[in-house]
């Protein structure tokens, strides 16, 4: 078995209702599992009807969740995206229910253990009410507040654009914004802390703002 299982960051049930959507899961299975994935949720992509079968039974055994397609019971399709989640306790002591099993179910158990201890080794950061975590990539903008910036986009002293301009990153879904105010091109002078905290603060009371 080749499944790489992959952590999904949700916002809410709606993030949920989409991704379950894409996976074929049936209207009603969506709406009734949608509010219930507020744990830790793993796309598991591909998987044979064998597999999917009795990774949703066991489970449910555990107590966590996991959305099919809506064709598989039917057998109207031979492989299914699994929707799979749950606390990490419950994860966990689903993985020790798989180990040994057939239809490459020990090995999915081994991928997810590791994909699980991945995630709950990840740093989290609390910042003003936002929560984010390094077990998948983040977006970063970049917003450069010198006249020499080497990728030629610096702002200076225009603060109302390089706001603008971090609000709009943000909009499309940056989850860190990098100001910087000195100038990194090869050959650049260094500037002094007065200097450099005088391009900031503005921009930096600007986005606090937002």
């Amino acid at each position: 078995m080749n499944t790489q299982p992959r952590v999904c960051r949700l916002d809410g049930p709606d993030d949920a209702r989409r991704l379950m959507a894409r996976a074929g899961v049936s209207t009603k299975g969506v709406e009734i599992m949608a509010p219930k994935l507020r744990g830790v949720t793993l796309h598991l992509a591909g998987l044979r009807f064998a597999t999917a079968t009795i990774l949703k039974q066991e489970a449910l055994v555990v107590g966590a969740e996991a959305a099919v397609h809506k064709d598989l019971v039917v057998r109207r399709t031979e492989t299914t995206d699994v929707i799979l989640g749950g606390s990490l306790a419950q994860l966990y002591q689903l993985c020790a229910k798989l180990r040994g099993q057939q239809f490459g179910l020990s090995a999915l158990a081994d991928e997810l253990e590791r994909v699980l201890a991945v995630r709950d080794a990840a740093p989290v950061w609390h910042l003003r009410g936002r929560r984010l975590t390094l077990d998948e990539p983040l977006v970063m903008g970049i917003v450069n507040l010198t006249a020499d910036s080497f990728s030629g986009d610096g702002l200076a002293d225009d603060v109302a654009t390089a706001v603008e301009r971090a609000r709009a990153m943000l909009e499309a879904g940056a989850a860190i914004i990098d100001v910087g105010a000195e100038s990194t091109r090869p050959g650049a002078e260094p500037v002094d802390a007065e200097t450099e905290l005088a391009r900031l603060l503005p921009v930096v009371r600007g986005l606090v703002a937002l």
